[in-house]
């Protein structure tokens, strides 16, 4: 039996339980939703006997590459860091589009254990750079568990987003709603795809 987490129509309870779990590691500072997401030449790895593994390694890099540059920019510099992933593998569509999500305070330790806090609260790290550090990141991933995709894959421009959320509890609040609820499986949609169906609809692997 599911848990009421995984119930589009009785969540709201776990949803709330969860939101406690994160205020109670507040921290006093603007917060950040990044996403990461994978070219489509990709989402093949997420299939079969590997599929754990892929996940595994697509979390790895995702949290390496984002706690590589929250140490590294010079806008925080926080050698200690830490934030909330979630994986959502559905998009709004109902099409399979494996992507991560984390809640990132913009605040940490410097390598001196002093407390340090993004200066803007619109900006978390270089973009660009955040890029470049989580495709790194899985290429050497792939590399070293020898699995061999399209070379082309790792010159394209990967899909990563940084949003501001809010500062304190409010931006706990907002992010982990995004987290939590901004999954495509409402009851009205189930029923409207179940009842014309459309194969086409029923694709890939959720979790």
């Amino acid at each position: 039996m599911s848990s009421a987490a995984g119930c589009p129509q009785c969540g709201a309870l776990a949803a709330r339980r969860w939101v406690a779990r994160e205020l109670r590691k507040l921290v006093n500072a603007p917060y950040f939703l990044v996403t990461f997401t994978l070219p489509a030449e990709l989402r093949g790895c997420f299939f079969g006997p590997w599929a754990r593994e892929a996940y595994d390694l697509f979390f790895t890099a995702a949290a390496d590459a984002l706690s590589e540059r929250l140490a590294a920019d010079k806008g925080l510099r926080a050698a200690t860091n830490g934030f909330t992933a979630v994986l959502h593998t559905w998009n709004q569509r109902l099409e399979f589009h494996p992507h991560i999500h984390c809640l990132v305070p913009g605040a940490g330790l410097s390598a001196k254990g002093r407390f340090v806090r993004v200066k803007n609260p619109g900006f978390l790290v270089h973009l660009p750079n955040l890029q470049q550090a989580f495709r790194q990141q899985l290429y050497q991933l792939f590399k070293a568990h020898g699995w061999q995709v399209d070379p082309q894959v790792w010159g394209k421009n990967w899909g990563v987003h940084i949003q501001p959320v809010g500062s304190g509890a409010r931006g706990v609040f907002a992010g982990s709603a995004s987290l939590r609820s901004n999954t495509p499986f409402r009851v009205r949609r189930w029923v409207a795809v179940l009842m014309n169906h459309d194969p086409n609809h029923l694709r890939g692997s959720g979790a």
